[in-house]
C-alpha cells in the first residue's frame, strides 16, 4: 500500500511539474526562393522537439531523456571510411557502376523512345486544369455554405464574443519575448507596391511588434523572414482551449457539426 501511494505521489508530481513549468520555444519562417520553417521546443533538457521544413523535405526529432525518435543530425558525407580496404572496395564498386551505366546509356540511346503527341499532352493538361478548377469551385461552395450556416446560427454573437476573448487570452499566454519580422515586397505594378506599403504602415500601428517593411518598385518579389522566441507552459495553452471548448454555445456547435 505504501509503495502504491509513493508511486502515485511521484507520478502526480511529475505530471504537475510538466504541466505548470514553462518551456522554451523558437519558431522561424522564411520565404525566399523556397519556404523554410523551424520549430524548436525544449523543457529543461528533459524533453525536446524539433521540426524542420526545407522546401519539400521535413525532419522530425523528439527526445525524452534518453529515448529518441527521428534523426535530426545530418547523414555523414560519402567518402569517409574506417579502413583503407573498405575505401578501395567502394572505389571498385563505384567504377563498376559507372561502366554499367555507360553501357546501359549506349544501349538506351540506340533504342527509339516513345513520346506522346502534342495533342495528347494538351489533353492531359486540360484535364488537370479542369480537375483543379472543379476542386477549387467545390471548396469555395463548401466554404460559402459553412459561412451561411454560421451567420444563420442563433448564438453567433456569443460565439464571436467567446472566440475573440479566447484568442486574446491564448495570445497573451504564448506572447513571445523576441520577435523579428522582415518583409521585402515588389509587385508588377508600382502602384500596387505603394498600396502595399501604405497597408503595412497601417497594420504596424495596431500590431504590437515592429515590422520592417522594404519595397522594390523595379522588381516583382515577395520575401518574408520571421522569428519568434519565448516561454510558455502546457497549462497556459491547454486551460484556455479546454475552457473555450466547454462553453455551452461552442460545445453545442461542435456536437452539431459532428452529427451533420
Amino acid at each position: 500500500m505504501i509503495i502504491l501511494l509513493a508511486v502515485l505521489v511521484t507520478t502526480m508530481t511529475i505530471i504537475m511539474f510538466i504541466t505548470f513549468m514553462p518551456f522554451k520555444y523558437f519558431l522561424s519562417f522564411e520565404k525566399k526562393d523556397s519556404i523554410n520553417a523551424k520549430l524548436y521546443i525544449t523543457f529543461f533538457k528533459i524533453w525536446e522537439y524539433k521540426f524542420i521544413y526545407n522546401g519539400s523535405k521535413y525532419e522530425n526529432y523528439f527526445r525524452i531523456l534518453f529515448l529518441k525518435y527521428g534523426d535530426y543530425k545530418k547523414n555523414k558525407p560519402k567518402g569517409i571510411y574506417k579502413n583503407s580496404k573498405e575505401e578501395s572496395s567502394d572505389k571498385h564498386k563505384s567504377n563498376d557502376k559507372k561502366e554499367h551505366k555507360s553501357k546501359f546509356n549506349k544501349k538506351s540511346n540506340k533504342k527509339k523512345t516513345k513520346i506522346k503527341n502534342k495533342n495528347e499532352i494538351n489533353k492531359d493538361f486540360e484535364k488537370s486544369l479542369k480537375s483543379k478548377k472543379h476542386k477549387k469551385s467545390f471548396l469555395k461552395g463548401k466554404g460559402i455554405e459553412n459561412l451561411k450556416k454560421l451567420l444563420e446560427y442563433p448564438d453567433k454573437d456569443i460565439i464571436i464574443k467567446y472566440t475573440i476573448k479566447f484568442v486574446k487570452e491564448l495570445s497573451n499566454n504564448i506572447k513571445p519575448n523576441y520577435v523579428r519580422i522582415n518583409i521585402l515586397a515588389g509587385f508588377d505594378n508600382p502602384a500596387k507596391t505603394g498600396y502595399f506599403l501604405g497597408l503595412m504602415s497601417v497594420i504596424s500601428v495596431f500590431f504590437p511588434y515592429k515590422i520592417n517593411t522594404k519595397t522594390d518598385f523595379n522588381n516583382e518579389i515577395f520575401n518574408i523572414d520571421t522569428c519568434f522566441n519565448g516561454k510558455t507552459s502546457l497549462w497556459l495553452i491547454g486551460f484556455p482551449i479546454l475552457k473555450y471548448i466547454l462553453k455551452k454555445p461552442i460545445w453545442n456547435l461542435l456536437m452539431n457539426r459532428e452529427e451533420n
